[in-house]
C-alpha cells in the first residue's frame, strides 16, 4: 500500500486536493495508522504555528505602541525644553 505524501496531507488539510485525490486520501487514512499519525503531527505543527503567529502579532503591536509613546514623550520633552529656553 502506497502511503500519502506529506505534501498531499498538507493539501488535504488546506482543502486544495482534487475531489478524487481527496477521496483516495480519506480512504487511505481509514486504514493507515502511520499516515494518521503524520496527519496529527501536521495538525499540531499548524496549531503551534498559529499560536506563535498570535504572539508575534502581540509583540509587534506592543512594539508599535512603545514607539508611539517614545515619539510622544520625546516630542513633549522637546517642547518643554524649548519653552524653557525662551
Amino acid at each position: 500500500m502506497e502511503h500519502v505524501s506529506e505534501i498531499e496531507l498538507e493539501r488535504f488539510l488546506d482543502g486544495t486536493l482534487p475531489f478524487v485525490k481527496k477521496a483516495f486520501v480519506k480512504l487511505h487514512l481509514m486504514g493507515c495508522p502511520g499516515c494518521n499519525r503524520q496527519l496529527d503531527k501536521l495538525c499540531e505543527e499548524r496549531k503551534e504555528f498559529e499560536r506563535m503567529a498570535v504572539v508575534v502579532r502581540k509583540l509587534e503591536e506592543a512594539d508599535q505602541k512603545s514607539a508611539q509613546i517614545t515619539r510622544q514623550t520625546g516630542a513633549s520633552v522637546f517642547k518643554t525644553s524649548t519653552n524653557l529656553n525662551e
